[in-house]
């Protein structure tokens, strides 16, 4: 664990208590993200002995959403995201508070967009990956993405280094559309929106 946040821990501890109490969450974990897509649990309220991962790579729910953005999040089990049932059936709880650390470091994502008949792909790099989802979903992107509606998130990836990234979306963009496609199947089977609940609550949309 990071030195500084080692030290910390106790008032993190109580910090994340008093956020779990006041939005009524019964569960509440603390991640640290150490800048290569894995998260250290800091610190935990209300879970049983082993209810939960001391890390999770990035194809866990919780550390999925974590990576797009560094403000605390519950998940409520009224409006749950498919994706998290199995993480809040561990936990026994249908409130559950994530609050994420992110260290001096930064992000740059890699991500494709697909419309309703899949039948065009979009690949484009971006350093706030829900910023830009957003403004494709809502017609704020002149261009390819709104003459041809592509405003479906089936893929994304994270890099520490812009020239990292425009590398890879480079890469991308010069293969075959089989290879695209198989690269979306090997993260997204179903070809699903992985944005299509990051909205849910925001006014407006």
């Amino acid at each position: 664990m990071n030195p500084e946040v080692e030290e910390l821990q106790p008032k993190l501890k109580e910090i994340l208590y008093d956020c779990a109490v006041e939005i009524h969450c019964t569960k509440a974990a603390l991640y640290l993200f150490d800048g290569a897509s894995k998260f250290e649990l800091v610190t935990e309220y209300g879970f049983r002995s082993g209810g939960i991962r001391s890390s999770a790579d990035e194809k866990d729910p919780f550390v999925d959403r974590c990576g797009r953005g560094r403000a605390p999040f519950f998940i409520n089990g009224l409006t749950i995201d498919p994706r998290f049932a199995e993480r809040m059936y561990e936990a026994a709880t249908d409130r559950l508070l994530a609050a994420p650390i992110h260290m001096n470091v930064h992000q740059y994502f890699v991500y494709m967009l697909t419309n309703a008949w899949r039948n065009v792909i979009y690949t484009g790099v971006t350093n706030s990956l829900e910023t830009r989802i957003w403004q494709h979903k809502n017609g704020a992107v002149d261009g390819f993405t709104k003459e041809y509606n592509c405003h479906s998130l089936v893929y994304y990836e994270i890099h520490e280094q812009i020239s990292q990234a425009i590398e890879r979306e480079k890469q991308i963009k010069g293969w075959s559309r089989a290879k695209k496609d198989a690269l979306v199947a090997s993260l997204n089977p179903k070809w699903e929106d992985l944005a299509a609940q990051w909205y849910a609550n925001t006014p407006g949309t």
